[in-house]
């Protein structure tokens, strides 16, 4: 046996094998002090060079195209968002929402066809109960600050709220009218959505890898099911919420390959600030 490459990484030893494989070259694989080494037969050597060279000019083993691995970004910003709708709930709310503040407020189907697209914000803010709330910033703690982990945390929290309200604006087009719901599990199955959409852009980008783009999207729906379907829910709005999340986690993967600088995020964050602000301005004039 002859050695082909060494200290590579378990999945670019999947892609390199798949790549000989391919061209009918017998390998084997052994652990190394730095990762892990390829050998093939001496007498394929020379095939097994070229095939490689081949790969390597038209799919350059970038850490984006050999493994679809992402740049995570550390964060908690999931936990001061979720300290946000606690806040809002206990200064502003109380226990529970009046009827009058649901009637003026929620996600009311009917209400938002005619024009009040503001509901479709301010619904995200408002919760039924203390069990609900606290279901509701458990999601966005987890899945918010997963998404915002790959995207950046500006750009991921602009596109969990226009999930959010994305979701809210399709489940009343839905329904049309008779159907009111309030609270923010639209967005955290946008937070779920764009962390699916992004990801399979991403691995679907990898030549070789791109069967296991479909799972992150399998993953959204298993999440669905278990989380997003239980008796009592608005299943409807969470479905809405995770198709327009993953439009848009997989559009931004399309149109930006890279994260954003800080500077781009805190426009992104300014953005989403921004639309939440001026659709409780336009819900507090109607009030």
């Amino acid at each position: 046996m002859r050695l082909l490459v060494s200290n590579i990484t378990p999945d670019r030893i999947d892609t390199v094998r798949l790549v000989l494989t391919s061209m009918g070259i017998a390998s084997s694989t052994s652990a190394s002090d730095r990762g892990f080494d390829v050998w093939v037969d001496a007498s394929d050597h020379a095939a097994a060079v070229r095939a490689i060279e081949q790969y390597l000019a038209e799919n350059p083993l970038t850490d984006e195209n050999a493994s679809a691995r992402f740049d995570y970004l550390r964060n908690t910003s999931g936990l001061w968002v979720a300290a946000g709708l606690l806040a809002f709930q206990v200064l502003l709310v109380g226990d529970r929402p009046s009827v009058t503040l649901v009637q003026s407020w929620g996600a009311s189907a009917s209400a938002i066809v005619d024009g009040e697209l503001y509901r479709s914000a301010t619904a995200l803010l408002l919760h039924a109960n203390p069990g609900h709330l606290a279901a509701n910033m458990a999601g966005l703690a987890l899945f918010g600050s997963a998404a915002c982990s790959i995207v950046g945390i500006g750009v991921g929290w602009l596109l969990i709220l226009l999930a959010g309200v994305g979701g809210n604006l399709a489940n009343a087009l839905l329904y049309q009218t008779g159907h009111l719901s309030i609270g923010a599990s639209t967005a955290v199955f946008g937070s779920i959505g764009v962390l699916a959409g992004q990801q399979f852009v991403v691995k679907y980008r990898a030549p070789l890898q791109r069967w296991r783009a479909w799972l992150p999207l399998g993953g959204g729906l298993a999440l669905l099911a278990m989380l997003g379907s239980s008796p009592f829910t608005d299943v409807a709005a969470h479905a809405c919420g995770l198709l327009v999340g993953t439009a848009l986690g997989a559009g931004w993967a399309v149109a930006i390959r890279h994260r954003l600088r800080w500077p781009a995020q805190v426009v992104a964050l300014a953005a989403a600030a921004a639309i939440l602000a001026l659709a409780w301005a336009r819900a507090l004039e109607a009030y």
